[in-house]
């Protein structure tokens, strides 16, 4: 039994090649004993670091929004765990008085506390973009 840690600050090595590497050696310690990987997402800080991580373990789909589905009509299903609306959609909900819940956005956590998480993630992703 044991765990897996992914730290994805490595500057001159591109983020698809990280989180390919890492789902490869899940999907490899998986099939040896792993009971835990834990994937700390770096954002918003100048070396990249969050020191909160998000948290995956295999079967428990009670530590983050986990979703098996395959293609994104899959995820939109009624009654599935996910709804995926257009900002037309969202508009409506809100224009109805429905809810409209960002837990699964905030990865489970409270809206009021995740929010800032979120702007600071979307700022930097902009950033990057720009450079």
């Amino acid at each position: 039994m044991f765990t897996l840690r992914f730290d994805m600050r490595a500057p001159h090595t591109p983020t698809t090649d990280l989180y390919g590497a890492a789902i490869d050696m899940c999907a490899w310690a998986e099939t040896r004993g792993a009971v835990l990987t834990v994937l700390s997402e770096h954002h918003g800080t100048a070396d990249g670091h969050l020191a909160a991580p998000a948290s995956y373990r295999h079967g428990d789909d009670t530590v983050a929004s986990i979703s098996h589905a395959d293609t994104v009509s899959a995820l939109r299903r009624d009654g599935g765990a996910y709804q995926i609306l257009s900002i037309d959609e969202a508009a409506g909900y809100a224009r109805g008085g429905r809810p409209l819940p960002l837990l699964p956005l905030c990865g489970g956590l409270p809206p009021e506390v995740a929010w800032p998480y979120l702007e600071r993630a979307v700022a930097a992703s902009e950033r990057d973009r720009k450079q």
